[in-house]
């Protein structure tokens, strides 16, 4: 990783958010997914934001953890693969909505970059793809 990221060098200061406002990320789920894993340790990058691009497709993995960019998150649900329909910056702390289920995001997993990454999300309660229909909305977007 570069000395030259700003979000590894400081240069953005405490907290390190230079966002003042941004719009939602909005898609639809492509793919639902089911099951659990307790040993998933899914690595979260240290930067707390990525670019979804339009037509690209990302991975929903949720936890019941806390955890913050650089850390890593142990046990998770998969929920399923959404297509970017309207593209913008995700962010950690930014809400996460699918088939009207909400978390908070963490963070992003480059496992599979740069095929696709995994925006992990917080929610109450362990969950899956099984509740959410195909097709649903899903939005990542300011609380």
């Amino acid at each position: 990783m570069s000395e030259r990221d700003p979000y590894v060098s400081g240069i953005f200061g405490p907290g390190g958010n230079p966002f003042l406002e941004k719009s939602t990320v909005v898609g639809r789920l492509v793919a639902r997914l089911r099951g659990f894993s307790d040993e998933r340790n899914l690595r979260l990058i240290p930067q707390p934001s990525r670019v979804l691009n339009l037509g690209e497709i990302h991975e929903l993995v949720c936890t019941t953890e806390d955890a913050d960019p650089g850390e890593e998150v142990v046990s998770v649900g998969f929920v399923g693969f959404f297509e970017v329909e309207i593209g913008g910056v995700a962010l950690a702390g930014d809400r996460v909505r699918v088939g009207g289920l909400g978390g908070v995001l963490l963070g992003f997993d480059d496992t599979h970059a740069p095929n696709h990454y995994n925006l992990v999300f917080r929610v109450e309660r362990p969950l899956d793809g099984t509740g959410i229909v195909l097709d649903s909305q899903v939005e990542v977007g300011s609380p």
